[in-house]
């Protein structure tokens, strides 16, 4: 066995190996690009959520005030008239 023969034997194991290394980053790489695909898909769907319930929190609080200041009202009225009564 030569130096020549050697030399060769120690390039193809290197492409070899280069090779195997290609391939598993190109797996890696394609791997990586859907996780990322699927992280925008989640975090498009986390700020939809998000939006929605600050729609419905708005919703909520535009109902409830004028509900809450209907009740303040009533409450007024009532005590109103249970001093009357207490008055008569």
């Amino acid at each position: 066995m030569t130096l020549n023969d050697s030399a060769q034997i120690l390039i193809i194991i290197l492409t070899s190996v280069l090779a195997i290394f290609l391939i598993i980053s190109a797996i890696f790489t394609i791997m990586l690009i859907r996780l990322s695909v699927q992280w925008r898909k989640t975090a498009k769907k986390v700020a939809d959520a998000s939006e929605n319930i600050s729609d419905i929190a708005q919703n909520v609080a535009k109902v409830t005030s004028p509900l809450a200041f209907v009740k303040i009202i009533k409450i007024l009225a009532n005590r109103v008239k249970s001093k009357e009564k207490k008055n008569e």
